[in-house]
């Protein structure tokens, strides 16, 4: 990528180093004087020409108007006690069905019953301790 040609034998060979070893420090080191007097588009760009997985850093607003979310349909938009609110489909979805995107809760909303929920299992496990 940057020095053509030179191989590294003894990075090369280590790959498997855990981290904060001196090797990864000593690779940490080379990488940063390498890249250092490149833009970002410029360090994608070689990474990229070399098949090295890469992603740039966003901002919060640099990812919510990501390209790719809107390409790929992954915005939806749900009910709130404030209004409308755009929201991310999980991770991983199933073809053909559509994912539960149910309405964000008021706070509190569930409170009780989640209350009860523990305490029901509080007192299954009382029961249990004491049969």
């Amino acid at each position: 990528m940057c020095w053509p040609g030179r191989t590294w034998p003894r990075i090369r060979a280590s790959s498997a180093t855990p981290a904060g070893s001196p090797t990864t420090a000593e690779l940490s080191t080379l990488l940063e004087a390498a890249l250092a007097q490149l833009t970002a588009d410029q360090v994608t760009e070689r990474l990229d020409e070399v098949g090295i997985a890469n992603a740039r850093l966003r901002t919060m607003a640099e990812f919510a108007e990501h390209p790719q979310l809107e390409a790929r349909d992954r915005w939806r938009d749900v009910d709130s006690p404030v209004g409308p609110l755009r929201s991310l489909l999980p991770p991983v979805t199933v073809p053909g069905r559509e994912s539960a995107m149910g309405p964000v809760p008021a706070i509190g909303q569930h409170t009780d019953a989640i209350r009860a929920e523990f305490a029901s299992g509080r007192d299954r496990t009382r029961r249990q301790e004491q049969s």
